[in-house]
Protein backbone atom coordinates (compact mmCIF):
# COMPACT_ATOMS: atom_id res chain seq x y z
CA UNK A 1 0.00 0.00 0.00
CA UNK A 2 1.47 3.36 -0.90
CA UNK A 3 2.20 6.00 1.73
CA UNK A 4 -0.50 8.43 0.51
CA UNK A 5 -3.18 5.77 0.93
CA UNK A 6 -1.94 4.90 4.42
CA UNK A 7 -1.92 8.59 5.37
CA UNK A 8 -5.41 9.00 3.93
CA UNK A 9 -6.70 6.06 5.96
CA UNK A 10 -5.10 7.44 9.13
CA UNK A 11 -6.44 10.96 8.53
CA UNK A 12 -9.93 9.65 7.78
CA UNK A 13 -9.87 7.51 10.91
CA UNK A 14 -8.83 10.45 13.06
CA UNK A 15 -11.45 12.67 11.46
CA UNK A 16 -14.13 10.11 12.21
CA UNK A 17 -13.28 10.20 15.90
CA UNK A 18 -14.05 13.87 16.51
CA UNK A 19 -15.92 14.97 19.63
CA UNK A 20 -17.11 18.13 21.38
CA UNK A 21 -16.36 17.82 25.07
CA UNK A 22 -14.28 15.71 27.38
CA UNK A 23 -16.18 12.84 28.96
CA UNK A 24 -15.33 10.36 31.66
CA UNK A 25 -13.29 7.40 30.50
CA UNK A 26 -15.35 4.68 28.82
CA UNK A 27 -14.95 0.92 29.24
CA UNK A 28 -12.15 0.81 26.67
CA UNK A 29 -10.06 3.53 28.34
CA UNK A 30 -10.80 6.34 25.87
CA UNK A 31 -11.63 9.92 26.80
CA UNK A 32 -12.85 12.73 24.60
CA UNK A 33 -10.63 15.72 24.08
CA UNK A 34 -11.96 18.95 22.55
CA UNK A 35 -9.98 20.57 19.72
CA UNK A 36 -11.44 23.62 18.00
CA UNK A 37 -8.10 24.87 16.67
CA UNK A 38 -7.45 22.34 13.92
CA UNK A 39 -8.22 23.04 10.29
CA UNK A 40 -10.79 20.71 8.76
CA UNK A 41 -12.40 20.34 5.36
CA UNK A 42 -16.10 20.20 4.53
CA UNK A 43 -17.39 18.97 1.19
CA UNK A 44 -19.90 21.41 -0.36
CA UNK A 45 -21.03 21.47 -3.98
CA UNK A 46 -18.13 19.31 -5.24
CA UNK A 47 -15.59 21.49 -3.47
CA UNK A 48 -13.65 21.22 -0.21
CA UNK A 49 -14.03 24.30 1.96
CA UNK A 50 -11.43 24.77 4.69
CA UNK A 51 -12.27 26.07 8.14
CA UNK A 52 -12.80 25.08 11.76
CA UNK A 53 -15.55 23.63 13.92
CA UNK A 54 -16.73 25.46 17.01
CA UNK A 55 -17.69 23.72 20.26
CA UNK A 56 -21.22 23.10 18.98
CA UNK A 57 -20.02 21.31 15.83
CA UNK A 58 -20.83 24.23 13.55
CA UNK A 59 -18.43 24.66 10.62
CA UNK A 60 -16.94 28.12 10.04
CA UNK A 61 -15.29 28.52 6.67
CA UNK A 62 -11.98 30.35 6.35
CA UNK A 63 -12.93 32.79 3.61
CA UNK A 64 -9.27 33.65 3.00
CA UNK A 65 -8.80 30.15 1.52
CA UNK A 66 -10.13 29.37 -1.95
CA UNK A 67 -12.26 26.19 -2.07
CA UNK A 68 -10.54 23.18 -3.62
CA UNK A 69 -12.10 20.79 -6.12
CA UNK A 70 -12.80 17.33 -4.74
CA UNK A 71 -11.31 15.06 -7.45
CA UNK A 72 -13.86 12.25 -7.06
CA UNK A 73 -16.73 14.67 -7.76
CA UNK A 74 -15.11 17.41 -9.85
CA UNK A 75 -15.96 17.89 -13.49
CA UNK A 76 -13.38 16.25 -15.73
CA UNK A 77 -12.35 19.62 -17.18
CA UNK A 78 -11.96 21.39 -13.85
CA UNK A 79 -8.68 23.30 -13.84
CA UNK A 80 -8.87 24.66 -10.32
CA UNK A 81 -6.71 23.46 -7.44
CA UNK A 82 -7.68 20.01 -6.23
CA UNK A 83 -7.86 18.49 -2.77
CA UNK A 84 -4.94 16.07 -3.18
CA UNK A 85 -4.13 12.90 -1.22
CA UNK A 86 -1.27 14.82 0.42
CA UNK A 87 -3.75 17.43 1.68
CA UNK A 88 -6.08 14.69 2.91
CA UNK A 89 -3.27 13.32 5.04
CA UNK A 90 -3.02 16.68 6.86
CA UNK A 91 -6.60 18.00 6.75
CA UNK A 92 -9.48 15.75 7.80
CA UNK A 93 -12.42 15.85 5.40
CA UNK A 94 -15.26 15.47 7.87
CA UNK A 95 -18.29 14.81 5.70
CA UNK A 96 -16.80 12.58 3.00
CA UNK A 97 -18.58 9.25 3.34
CA UNK A 98 -16.41 6.17 3.74
CA UNK A 99 -19.01 4.19 1.75
CA UNK A 100 -22.27 4.92 -0.11
CA UNK A 101 -24.91 6.30 2.27
CA UNK A 102 -22.63 5.89 5.29
CA UNK A 103 -24.63 5.92 8.53
CA UNK A 104 -23.31 8.63 10.88
CA UNK A 105 -24.37 10.90 13.71
CA UNK A 106 -24.55 14.67 13.47
CA UNK A 107 -23.80 16.63 16.65
CA UNK A 108 -26.28 19.36 17.59
CA UNK A 109 -26.78 20.88 21.06
CA UNK A 110 -25.14 17.97 22.93
CA UNK A 111 -27.38 15.53 21.06
CA UNK A 112 -26.59 13.06 18.28
CA UNK A 113 -28.95 12.90 15.32
CA UNK A 114 -28.79 9.65 13.32
CA UNK A 115 -28.59 9.91 9.55
CA UNK A 116 -26.48 9.18 6.52
CA UNK A 117 -23.93 11.01 4.40
CA UNK A 118 -24.63 11.09 0.68
CA UNK A 119 -21.85 10.69 -1.87
CA UNK A 120 -21.74 14.50 -2.09
CA UNK A 121 -21.29 14.85 1.69
CA UNK A 122 -24.83 15.95 2.52
CA UNK A 123 -26.20 14.81 5.86
CA UNK A 124 -29.68 13.30 5.56
CA UNK A 125 -31.33 12.65 8.94
CA UNK A 126 -33.14 9.35 9.50
CA UNK A 127 -36.87 10.09 9.70
CA UNK A 128 -38.02 8.74 13.05
CA UNK A 129 -34.43 7.91 14.07
CA UNK A 130 -33.66 7.89 17.78
CA UNK A 131 -31.81 11.02 18.90
CA UNK A 132 -29.49 10.35 21.82
CA UNK A 133 -27.52 12.53 24.19
CA UNK A 134 -23.84 12.79 23.42
CA UNK A 135 -23.01 11.62 26.95
CA UNK A 136 -24.69 8.29 26.10
CA UNK A 137 -22.57 7.66 23.00
CA UNK A 138 -20.21 4.69 23.32
CA UNK A 139 -17.02 4.90 21.32
CA UNK A 140 -15.65 1.72 19.80
CA UNK A 141 -14.36 0.16 16.60
CA UNK A 142 -17.89 -0.61 15.37
CA UNK A 143 -19.59 2.55 16.66
CA UNK A 144 -21.34 4.85 14.22
CA UNK A 145 -19.01 7.79 13.63
CA UNK A 146 -19.83 11.37 14.56
CA UNK A 147 -18.72 13.46 11.63
CA UNK A 148 -18.92 17.04 12.94
CA UNK A 149 -17.61 17.12 16.50
CA UNK A 150 -14.43 19.06 17.25
CA UNK A 151 -11.87 16.91 19.02
CA UNK A 152 -10.82 13.30 19.20
CA UNK A 153 -10.93 10.18 21.28
CA UNK A 154 -7.67 9.59 23.12
CA UNK A 155 -6.58 6.75 25.30
CA UNK A 156 -5.58 7.87 28.74
CA UNK A 157 -6.38 8.60 32.33
CA UNK A 158 -9.00 11.00 33.61
CA UNK A 159 -9.38 12.87 36.86
CA UNK A 160 -12.95 11.57 37.33
CA UNK A 161 -14.50 14.71 35.89
CA UNK A 162 -13.79 13.82 32.28
CA UNK A 163 -10.43 15.58 32.10
CA UNK A 164 -7.10 13.90 31.52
Amino acid sequence: MNRAVVNLVLATTLASLVVAHARPMDDEGYVFQKDTDRVVGMLKRRQVHLGKLDETGEFYEDRTQEPLWFPELAFSGARRRKFTPEMRARIPLLNAPTKDEEEVFEFRSQRLIPGALSREGLFVPNVGGKIIYFRDYKFGPTARRIYNLPGSFVQGKTDGRGRN
